[in-house]
């Protein structure tokens, strides 16, 4: 039987292009797709849609409590910044995979690998051909392990958070963490000192792993919603957002002290430009 895998790429608008297939699904988020043959959209069913200052883990709530029966892996992308995978038999045929595999072999720490418009475009509609022997090898990647994640920037976690957003959040997120429900059984290992930071709300997770890490993300971000609201700044608006890609660094950190033998794969990402909508 198929490894049940689905990657949710998500849009914050409804776009007129995109890649749906057996592996990818296009996800739109705060706006109704409609009846669509291909889109889905987080407006149905239990969601927190209009919530904006949630940024994309709109998508993912909505995919915990109301998708992730039918996955055995579950995972996220935007529809501007791609999860690189090129493990599957095409990957020795397009160019553009032999130009990325350059870069981030020849750099360890090579996380974002910046393409222009038509570079990416080759690049996702490489994904839109992929044959059932590309999905299969995707899938088999995927499956060797319980968590696939972006490549980490390397800088201190806490300081660079405030140093560009409201430091007083910070703080705040350290207090509720601390009281945490999950730390009442088992030690707490969080280090607010990482100098390895897992941003954009991107991974791959096997279903299980992923409800555990939305359970306890949910606890945490609604407990500091009840403390601080989004800011009125158009930026800091997306303050649960900021905080979201904190909370899943922190938390793998938790998961991989805990547990020795968590299985966790590293891969850049490929970045388009920006997508005005």
């Amino acid at each position: 039987m198929t490894m049940r895998a689905t990657i949710y790429t998500l849009y914050h608008y409804v776009p007129e292009t995109y890649v749906a297939n057996a592996l990818y699904k296009p996800m739109v988020l705060g706006h109704s797709a409609g009846a669509h043959p291909a889109l889905l959209s987080d407006d149905s069913g239990d969601n927190i849609s209009q919530e904006e200052s949630h940024c994309e883990m709109r998508g993912q709530y909505w995919v915990w409590k109301n998708a992730l029966a039918d996955c055995d892996y579950v995972g996220f992308q935007h529809y501007r910044r791609w999860l690189f995978f090129d493990q599957m038999p095409s990957a020795s045929l397009p160019p553009i995979f032999l130009q990325i595999r350059r870069i981030y072999l020849s750099d360890p720490h090579a996380n974002d690998l910046g393409a222009d418009a038509a570079a990416f475009n080759i690049y996702t509609d490489a994904a839109q051909a992929h044959s059932e022997a590309d999905l299969n090898a995707i899938r088999d990647t995927i499956g060797r392990y319980d968590i696939v994640t972006v490549r980490p920037w390397k800088f201190h976690v806490a300081d660079q958070y405030k140093s560009l957003h409201v430091p007083e959040d910070w703080d705040t997120l350290m207090q509720v963490l601390a009281k945490h429900s999950y730390f009442r059984s088992r030690p707490n290992l969080l280090n607010p000192d990482l100098q390895a930071f897992y941003g954009c709300n991107m991974y791959v997770m096997r279903a299980e792993e992923f409800a555990a890490y939305m359970a306890f993300w949910h606890e945490t971000i609604q407990e500091f919603a009840h403390l601080v609201k989004p800011h009125a700044d158009a930026y800091q608006s997306r303050l649960y957002g900021f905080l979201s890609e904190r909370i899943f660094t922190l938390y793998l950190y938790q998961q991989r002290m805990e547990r020795p033998n968590l299985r966790v794969l590293e891969v850049p990402k490929i970045v388009g430009p920006q997508q005005l909508a």
